[in-house]
């Protein structure tokens, strides 16, 4: 763009600016994920203390633990990660929160784990040829979200967010009991839109088969990547469990801070 085009356009964006100040009460949902789940766990009563406890599956190297902490500075925030180099990474990063060596699944043992050149991709591989050259892979632990909630003595989950390329089903699966019986009343996770993609993200229909039939309901997404020859590739989804939930509407996540 042209200076004398930046020129035209500055009226514009100075009117947008403006609007977003003074309408800020009116911020709709969909444009910060931990605002709009701090404004559902308000919603539901939940106490934003130790006692309302998150899990940060694919933690990566803190990223959505600096996040969280920003929205939701004294809950009890347990952090995954089981890529021995990022976790180095990530405890360098992060020191107000749990962290564990290992990832979440859907069974308890070891898998293997492609070795992405960038560590944002790495994924626990559902097959893999014993033939292949074990140059490409490493063996990591992994945990499940039902056995962490036992291994910890926690009865319910306020949040589980979950960024693990493609593998989110499984740890899903691995949450089975505390889904079945409702503890789990928030879930954020990245998806699929399209048709079209790689195997590293898990199609949108998939999640709400499998989490719609437990009480979930898709509350508001957040694009991660438009392309213009097949639209939104991927976005984090946002799921709550509208059990126990109050029918109120709100216009604004902000509205639950007025």
């Amino acid at each position: 763009m042209t200076l004398r085009e930046q020129m035209a356009t500055l009226g514009i964006r100075f009117r947008l600016a403006a609007g977003v100040l003074t309408r800020r009460k009116y911020v709709s949902w969909g444009q910060h994920a931990w605002l709009d789940i701090r404004a559902l766990l308000q919603a539901r009563g939940a106490p934003l203390d130790a006692r309302c406890v998150v899990f940060d599956a694919g933690a990566n190297r803190g990223q959505t633990a600096k996040e969280i902490r920003r929205w939701l500075p004294r809950v009890e925030l347990h952090c995954f990660e089981p890529a021995p180099e990022t976790f180095q990474r990530l405890r360098a990063n992060v020191n107000d929160a749990m962290l564990h060596p290992y990832g979440l699944g859907r069974r308890v043992g070891m898998h293997r784990m492609d070795r992405a050149a960038n560590d944002l991709t790495s994924r626990v591989l559902q097959d893999s040829n014993v033939e292949d050259d074990p140059s490409l892979f490493i063996d990591v632990e992994l945990s499940t979200v039902d056995a962490e909630l036992e291994k910890h003595g926690l009865e319910r989950l306020a949040v589980l967010k979950v960024d693990v390329e493609g593998h989110e089903i499984a740890v899903l699966e691995g949450a089975d009991r505390a889904l079945n019986e409702g503890r789990i009343d928030l879930i954020l996770l990245e998806a699929r839109f399209g048709s079209s993609g790689g195997c590293w993200q898990t199609p949108l229909r998939d999640i709400l088969e499998h989490l719609e039939p437990r009480g979930f309901r898709a509350m508001a997404t957040y694009t991660h990547a438009t392309w213009l020859d097949i639209g939104i590739n991927d976005a984090d989804v946002l799921l709550m469990r509208v059990e126990g939930q109050p029918h109120t509407y709100l216009r604004s996540p902000l509205v639950a801070f007025s």
